[in-house]
């Protein structure tokens, strides 16, 4: 729990330091939102604060991590925790590159199409489907019963998708002030909490998972989100 607060913390403390030195740069080069009949805006808003935000969250993410990694001894530095950093990054250069050139739908959709590639063979993936009419899990895991394996050719395509419907999905919400902030917040403590008490022997998915890693991870985003 300590370490959950302590990527929260850090990343809010990191983002608020850096949030007025970004919106100064953003002005100066013009990377402004002028108020306009499809904006609720109604002044010039700055549109470069993906950049504090991603420095917060990599902060966060490297300090927890190499810490826990240190005082457990364990090796926490998977593949999959250094794959969804590299999609995380690709994602807000795609952003970045967005605010300053305004991209066109077609390689806003072939940008989060190849973050989703990414994940999958860095191994983050949707590897298959949970059966929740099984009831509870007994003592003794049948994998055959709880879980359906999908294919390498359906999961890279679920998991594409899933990338690309959920952040289109987040990008619909926000429109409104602190809408799509609270929902992603609230999911992020949501997975921080869960993944805190997830173990390799939980099931076939979460072999090569570690769940208190991935609880820093979704600590950091909560934290830079409630800034």
């Amino acid at each position: 729990m300590y370490g959950i607060l302590t990527a929260a913390i850090v990343a809010a403390l990191v983002v608020g330091a850096l949030t007025p030195g970004v919106k100064r740069w953003a002005e100066r080069i013009g990377a402004v939102d002028q108020p306009s009949a499809r904006r609720i805006n109604t002044k010039p808003m700055p549109r470069l604060g993906g950049v504090a935000i991603l420095v917060g969250f990599l902060v966060a993410v490297i300090l927890t991590v190499t810490v826990r990694q240190i005082s457990s001894g364990q090796h926490n530095w998977t593949h999959e925790v250094i794959g969804l950093l590299v999609a995380v990054l690709l994602a807000a250069l795609l952003g970045l590159a967005d605010d300053l050139k305004d991209l066109a739908a077609k390689w806003q959709a072939l940008g989060l199409v190849a973050i989703g590639i990414i994940l999958f063979v860095f191994g983050v993936r949707i590897d298959g489907i949970s059966n929740p009419f099984a009831g509870p899990l007994p003592a003794h895991y049948n994998p055959d019963v709880y879980w359906h394996a999908l294919g390498l050719p359906v999961s890279l395509i679920c998991t594409v998708v899933w990338v690309f419907v959920v952040t289109k999905t987040v990008d619909a919400i926000d429109g409104v002030d602190g809408l799509a902030a609270g929902v992603c917040a609230i999911a992020a403590a949501t997975l921080a909490l869960m993944s805190a008490q997830l173990h390799s022997a939980d099931g076939p998915t979460l072999q090569r998972y570690d769940g208190p890693t991935l609880a820093l991870i979704a600590a950091a985003l909560m934290g830079f989100i409630l800034v």
